[in-house]
């Protein structure tokens, strides 16, 4: 086949194929059941093990968590990776929020959770009201 062949036969179906194919906004909906299973393993871990297993996730990423206030899992993730909502407190009035990612080994990726926007991330959702709103709301 020669090469002006090759563009015009192989080119326009790979344009055809892409068209069919899901847009990058569809991959970010739901994470592969490997994830998830690891994210329900987590979810049932006793709270004590849990926030140990995320804020070592996140002192492992280079990120510092002296205590784990509230973690959530998102319906939503990224690619293959299932995302939880975590925020940490580092002392009284020092409150982060994070978006661990796992990937279906375990592995985790970490991202604040004021950039997830920006990188066209799920935006982090907390189930529970955390400690710092509750503290906020009493000073009102």
């Amino acid at each position: 086949m020669s090469g002006k062949n090759f563009i015009k036969i192989i080119l326009p179906l790979g344009m055809a194929l892409s068209l069919g194919l899901p847009s990058f906004e569809a991959a970010q909906a739901v994470p592969v059941v490997a994830s998830l299973a690891y994210s329900q393993r987590l979810q049932q871990l006793p709270e004590m093990q849990r926030s140990a297993v995320l804020r070592g996730a996140l002192n492992d990423s280079g990120y510092f968590c002296r205590r784990v206030a509230s973690a959530s899992p998102n319906k939503e993730g990224y690619d293959n990776l299932a995302m939880w909502s975590v925020r940490c407190q580092n002392d009284k009035t020092d409150f982060q929020d994070f978006a661990v990612f796992l990937g279906p080994d375990g592995s985790a990726q970490i991202r604040q959770c004021k950039d997830t926007q920006s990188l066209n991330l799920s935006a982090c959702h907390f189930s529970d009201t955390p400690e710092k709103d509750k503290t906020q709301k009493s000073k009102h």
